[in-house]
């Protein structure tokens, strides 16, 4: 009996690892790649046109459900810490329902028939889709040493808000934890004359 529960145990061990796709809901500014969770900027930047992107991660082989069927429909409500850190939000207009779109917190569409497939992911070692929900501008703090925080949540959380093509609720598998800080920081040019004043003084004092 012994052997016996020794070799089922092996069997359970050695059996290959079952993969699981992930999806992260995420903000990623201007000129920055993958996920990020924070950058730093001079202060009162805007990155115009930041993407909202949900990205869909999974193992070699595995299917993709962004990348064939792909998302029939979404509503996510977006903040800032403070208030007031982003405007312009515009919805992918991949999703052909008239009238669904932005407000100032707000995106929501969705697809009658089909869904707006994804895009593969073009970064090193990941595997997987991903598809801009919409854009957006995202503001710096207007003082150099503050920050703005941004973040996505779901629209309903008692309700299904992410539907794939195949009719399949995406909401208790989407990440809505990944989060954005934008840090300002002084000028590049205000840094380089500080600098140059600073060597100026240098200089005349062991001129003295």
């Amino acid at each position: 009996m012994r052997y016996l529960l020794t070799a089922t145990l092996l069997l359970v061990l050695l059996q290959p690892a079952s993969a699981a796709v992930t999806y992260d809901l995420f903000y990623r500014p201007t000129g920055t790649v993958g996920i990020v969770d924070e950058v730093f900027v001079a202060a009162d930047t805007v990155f115009a046109g930041a993407e909202i992107v949900l990205r869909e991660t999974r193992t070699s082989g595995e299917e993709s459900a962004l990348g064939s069927g792909g998302l029939r429909g979404f509503a996510i409500n977006l903040f800032s810490d403070p208030n007031g850190g982003f405007r312009n939000a515009v919805r992918n207009a991949n999703f052909d329902l008239t009238g669904t779109g932005a407000d100032a917190d707000t995106l929501t569409a969705f697809n009658f028939i089909g869904g707006t497939v994804g895009s593969p992911v073009t970064e090193p070692n990941v595997v997987g889709d991903e598809l801009v929900l919409g854009t957006l501008d995202l503001l710096a703090p207007a003082t150099a040493g503050q920050s703005t925080l941004f973040t996505i949540e779901d629209f309903d959380p008692n309700n299904a808000n992410f539907l794939l093509a195949s009719g399949a609720e995406l909401d208790g598998a989407i990440n809505f934890n990944n989060s954005l800080t934008v840090t300002a920081i002084p000028e590049p040019t205000g840094v380089a004359v500080l600098g140059l004043f600073g060597a100026a003084v240098l200089i005349r004092r062991r001129s003295r």
